[in-house]
């Protein structure tokens, strides 16, 4: 399958999504909790699955589906599969924030081959085809090429996972001399494209999914950054929750991160 007419589809769809959330009402929202009051399904998470799922397997009927509010995920053996993220940064989207995105990937025979996530608050497009390049509304991207002592630091609390908070701050106290400063902004995808477009310097999270990073880590990784674990593997693109280390290689080994 073409990757343009992938990235085409994708691209409509996921515009369709943004508008839809950006004529919502937060007040009237309805809001269900899933394994805790930090960690809530909206239904327009729900209706942007749907509409996605139904777009994409209407233009690629031989396509899987991967997708955050799907129970029971399982990689589907499909040579074209596609990961969503209805809404990440949901719990940004009840307060109304202003920060989060909706962010799809297809993989081919299971890797990274289009990453789309798009911002509809700045209607900011990130954009990325294997070996293709990474782009923002269609202009060229790239990581940053100041060190890690110029460079604004983003990461995430890993707020479904209370047992990860002490590593998540011991990892914060030893980066912030390091760095301008943090900034925890609460949609893992976004901030990895964030990384990508050169505005911040590195990513960290302790535990994130599949459908966090599918998209935003080939974005990342055209834009000449690297996406590792925190023991210094490369990512894993399968079910398992993973941590994550990501933009350009000089500013991940000056975090002194990486703990093997």
């Amino acid at each position: 399958m073409d990757k343009t007419i992938v990235l085409e589809s994708i691209t409509k769809v996921v515009h369709e999504c943004g508008e839809d959330m950006l004529t919502s009402s937060i007040n009237s929202l309805k809001i269900n909790t899933k394994t805790s009051n930090r960690d809530v399904v909206t239904e327009k998470d729900l209706s942007n699955q749907n509409r996605i799922i139904n777009h994409l397997s209407h233009k690629f009927p031989e396509a899987g589906f991967i997708s955050e509010e799907i129970e029971d995920n399982a990689f589907p053996s499909n040579e074209l599969v596609f990961i969503i993220d209805p809404i990440d940064g949901t719990m940004n989207f009840t307060k109304d924030m202003g920060y989060s995105c909706v962010s799809v990937a297809c993989f081919k025979n299971q890797k990274p081959y289009v990453g789309v996530v798009y911002n509809p608050y700045r209607d900011e497009l990130f954009t990325a085809t294997l070996g293709g390049g990474a782009f923002c509304n269609g202009n060229l991207i790239s990581v940053t090429n100041e060190s890690l002592s110029n460079s604004l630091i983003q990461t995430n609390t890993s707020s479904y996972y209370p047992e990860l908070r002490d590593e998540t701050i011991t990892r914060v106290q030893s980066i912030l001399p390091k760095c301008i400063n943090i900034r925890m902004a609460g949609a893992a995808a976004l901030d990895i494209c964030q990384v990508a477009a050169g505005r911040a310097g590195l990513y960290f999270e302790a535990r994130i999914s599949l459908w966090d990073y599918a998209a935003a880590a080939l974005i990342l990784t055209e834009a000449g950054g690297e996406a590792l674990d925190l023991k210094g593997n490369p990512i894993s693109y399968n079910l398992e929750k993973t941590s994550i280390i990501a933009g350009p290689r000089n500013n991940i080994d000056s975090s002194e991160l990486i703990n093997g």
